[in-house]
């Protein structure tokens, strides 16, 4: 998210830039303000997913529904820009080297979209529906370390409520 969300708009408009009018003059002040207004919105982004706050979950939610819609459309049209004006470039043509950092966006936009499907992160969702282990480390993280997996806290519970209801009922039982 953190180079998505600055980054589609920012390489869009630098790569855009020979046919805009003004060209670079005007293609640069658009990156410049993606990358201000990322800036303006990453902070409570980044402090309302650590505390899993309701308004950071629907900021790190609609960014990044965001960045997931945007990154084809801007690639489709960067592709229709230059295919339409192939053999009639124009002078500052050179510029579309930045969608290179857009095509280079290409192999992670899966990872995001996958978060995306997260119950974790849709704002809609309650904690019982989560998926079990979203919020704790891969199991690769485990087998890099050399540890033992550990039971996430939630399944380590569900597997000691039965024991927990079966003392409660021999408890009442006496």
């Amino acid at each position: 998210m953190t180079v998505f969300a600055p980054g589609i708009p920012g390489f869009t408009a630098m790569a855009a830039a020979p046919w805009l009018f003004g060209g670079a003059e005007s293609g640069l002040p658009i990156a410049g303000s993606a990358v201000g207004l990322w800036m303006i919105v990453a902070i409570p982004l980044v402090f309302g997913m650590k505390s899993r706050r309701y308004w950071g979950v629907m900021l790190y939610f609609y960014t990044g529904l965001f960045c997931a819609i945007s990154l084809p459309i801007s690639l489709i049209l960067l592709a229709t820009l230059y295919l339409s004006t192939l053999h009639h470039q124009p002078p500052d043509y050179y510029f579309i080297i930045f969608g290179v950092g857009l095509v280079a966006m290409v192999p992670f936009w899966p990872l995001l979209v996958r978060a995306l499907r997260l119950k974790y992160w849709q704002p809609w969702t309650r904690p019982n529906e989560w998926e079990v282990g979203d919020e704790w480390l891969a199991d690769w993280v485990f087998d890099a370390a050399g540890v033992p997996r550990a039971p996430p806290p939630s399944q380590a519970a569900q597997r000691a409520a039965p024991a927990a209801t079966r003392a409660i009922k021999a408890r009442r039982r006496r």
